[in-house]
């Protein structure tokens, strides 16, 4: 297996994880909005914390090819996420 072939599978976990890390974000906004209180905005800030530090670290567990190639993904996904926003 190539190393590209290899490193698909954290590049697709990245944009996995920017989706994940965005819409959490989206629901600890829409909890301030709606002053629902610091708790409700304080579970989904842990839980994506959490995540992109279990991820991150099962990344590193493969090496830093690995960690770069799923932070590429989770930038990207970020980026269209910023691009789709600002179109409206």
């Amino acid at each position: 297996m190539s190393i590209i072939q290899s490193q698909i599978p954290w590049f697709v976990c990245g944009l996995a994880l920017g989706g994940v890390y965005l819409f959490l974000i989206h629901l600890s906004v829409q909890a301030i909005m709606r002053e629902t209180g610091w708790i409700a905005a304080f579970g989904p800030l842990a839980l994506r914390v959490g995540l992109a530090g279990v991820a991150f670290y099962f990344a590193a567990q493969s090496g830093a090819l690995s960690v770069i190639v799923m932070l590429a993904g989770f930038l990207l996904m970020r980026s269209m996420a910023v691009r789709k926003m600002r179109e409206g």
